[in-house]
């Protein structure tokens, strides 16, 4: 599978981040963009056109955001929605973890 990855830094030291999936192969690099950035007053997360993947890898990332539990975002099931939560950096789905 073909995936994009392009990092770069903004105006006034921001941060930018875009891949096109959330692939294996690209956690070397997103974690290395995510820590080069550390020092950056923001960092700009650009997943327009992101086609999905492995949703294990996005608690590994917020990982290098975030030291407190933090709500990700939910995900769309037929039974409905599930909050997800990122706890140090090892995903937790209420009701299933």
């Amino acid at each position: 599978m073909y995936v994009e990855f392009e990092t770069k830094r903004l105006a006034g030291g921001v941060g930018y981040i875009r891949f096109s999936a959330f692939v294996p192969s690209l956690m070397e690099k997103l974690c290395g963009a995510f820590r080069s950035m550390k020092d950056a007053p923001g960092i700009i997360l650009d997943l327009r056109g992101n086609q999905g993947g492995l949703l294990g890898m996005v608690g590994g990332l917020t990982g290098l955001l975030e030291t407190d539990p933090t709500l990700m975002g939910t995900m769309q099931m037929r039974s409905g929605r599930i909050p997800l939560f990122d706890f140090h950096s090892q995903l937790l789905i209420p009701g299933r973890s």
